[in-house]
């Protein structure tokens, strides 16, 4: 949740959040975020915490 909130997707609103292991052994935190019209996939390594992707939903 910290990485998100210093994120620039920090005003964004939290719609689901999903745990993944990834076929090569990697855990993710996948954040479904949206503001106005605005919704986003949002990845974040779970073991370094960073942002590894974000993708537009629409």
């Amino acid at each position: 949740m910290n990485v998100l909130k210093t994120s620039s997707y920090a005003n964004y609103r939290i719609d689901d959040i999903d745990y993944e292991e990834r076929a090569d052994g990697s855990l993710v935190y996948i954040f479904e975020v949206e503001q106005g019209d605005r919704e986003f996939d949002v990845t974040i390594d779970a073991n370094n915490l960073k942002i590894v992707s974000a993708i537009p939903k629409n």
